[in-house]
């Protein structure tokens, strides 16, 4: 999973903001119905949020019959929200480094044992590196990806013979591209299972700069094995050391410190935003509704890191989501929405950007325009086209080009009008070159 930039840390002052919206609100009450013991159940709910609240109540069941649960739901969820939830609490379920590794082994589901290699990877004594390595015959590519990539990780130089063997016989093309590259990096001398267990010794080192070097070193390597040590910190009242292990824990990506970071939200200034950016980092889709919650935050910023949180996520129903600060007060919240917005699928943030055509902020809508250059030419053609009569420049020039673009032929009258009215020569090019590019389709 890609990993993010730590947020900057900047001095929030927060009052009474934690008031989810409405639609938050019903996805929260749904969640506390569903207790544990009936989670098995619910997941065959046709509420979709029935069914990723059931995912989230398994998700914090520390047996090995609550991941094969969800792997079993993942396999045939078609809904892309809950198929993501099923993803994600796989991960998250508290399990044992010896029930993990019992899933790699004998679980007869292909989602539990990509699960348990990915967790386990991030584990690597000598005990799990071994079972892992006996797992590269496992019959499943998607476990096998997950095998290699958690061999490579190790930065255990004495398994690039198995991955250049692996690499070697896989059928899988994906497959042996991850082998391949798993047995260069470990070729190029990243740090031994020896050095991390030097910096899993040094957290609990008496002066306070080895500690911090040795959750940096774990953190970079994403040593989950560090995560126990970081959670204490986070739940004690040094803060120095509570500031660090926030820091680091997000670098480590470990999803199971989602509940104890957000367990921290309620604090103001750098240490919301810390948090806000650790989980950003982890990346685990049970934050969302938190991320959410603080839409409807008193400060600005606050909405705008909340924003950024959320949209890191990636989450399949982001653009939904989004709508709740399309008419933010705040620009930079605003401009938060349309980064965000990058990375959601072009049909599915057309009514979006459609709105941020209207923005009072010329670069906003300049930036919106440029992403509807993505989208379907019939329905965003007419709204761009208009904005060939903009009153900033930087917005007439994007709309001219995203038009030809589009190919959107309808546009070339009005382009041709522009370029007649326009006296700067540099400016009028723009609309010469869209309008010569139209006319050859």
């Amino acid at each position: 999973m890609a990993r993010f930039p730590v947020l900057g840390l900047c001095a929030l002052l927060l009052s009474s903001l934690l008031l989810p919206t409405a639609e938050a609100k019903r996805k929260q009450a749904v969640t506390s119905e569903v207790e544990p013991t009936r989670a098995v159940a619910s997941l065959t709910d046709p509420d979709p949020h029935r069914r990723r609240a059931a995912l989230h109540a398994l998700a914090t069941q520390a047996e090995p019959q609550a991941a094969e649960a969800i792997a079993t739901h993942s396999r045939d969820e078609t809904h892309p929200v809950v198929r993501r939830a099923a993803r994600d609490a796989l991960r998250r379920v508290p399990l044992s480094t010896t029930q993990w590794l019992d899933l790699l082994a004998h679980s007869p589901s292909p989602q539990a044992r990509a699960a348990a290699a990915d967790v386990l990877g991030h584990q690597p004594d000598a005990k799990v590196l071994t079972a892992i390595g006996e797992a590269v015959a496992d019959n499943d590519a998607a476990v096998r990806r997950e095998v290699y990539e958690a061999l490579a990780r190790s930065g255990d130089r004495t398994l690039i013979p198995i991955l250049i063997r692996a690499a070697a016989k896989e059928v899988d093309a994906t497959a042996r591209a991850t082998a391949e590259r798993g047995a260069e990096y470990l070729a190029a001398g990243p740090p031994s299972p020896s050095e991390a267990d030097a910096a899993l010794a040094n957290l609990e080192n008496a002066s306070e700069a080895a500690r911090a070097s040795a959750a940096r070193a774990l953190a970079l390597r994403q040593d989950w094995r560090a995560t126990k040590t970081l959670i204490r910190w986070i739940q004690g009242t040094d803060p120095q050391r509570r500031a660090l292990a926030i820091r680091a824990v997000g670098d480590l990506g470990d999803p199971t410190a989602v509940p104890v970071l957000i367990a921290q939200l309620p604090e103001v200034g750098r240490t919301q935003s810390a948090v806000f950016a650790s989980l950003a980092n982890i990346g685990d889709e049970s934050a969302a509704e938190t991320f959410s919650s603080f839409f409807t935050a008193e400060h600005s910023e606050t909405r705008r890191l909340a924003v950024r949180g959320l949209g890191r996520l990636h989450l399949p129903d982001l653009a939904e989501r989004l709508k709740l600060v399309a008419a933010d007060p705040a620009i930079t919240v605003r401009n938060e929405l349309l980064l965000a917005l990058e990375s959601v699928p072009a049909h599915e943030k057309q009514g979006l950007l459609l709105q941020a055509l209207e923005d009072a902020i010329a670069p906003h809508r300049a930036a919106a325009i440029r992403q509807l250059s993505s989208g379907e030419a019939e329905v965003v053609g007419p709204a761009i086209t208009k904005r060939l009569d903009d009153r900033d420049t930087l917005v007439r020039i994007s709309a001219a080009e995203t038009l030809a673009q589009l190919g959107y032929t309808a546009s070339l009258a009005p382009l041709q009008k522009r370029a007649r009215k326009t006296k700067d020569e540099d400016e009028r090019a723009y609309y010469l070159t869209a309008i010569a590019r139209l006319e050859k389709r």
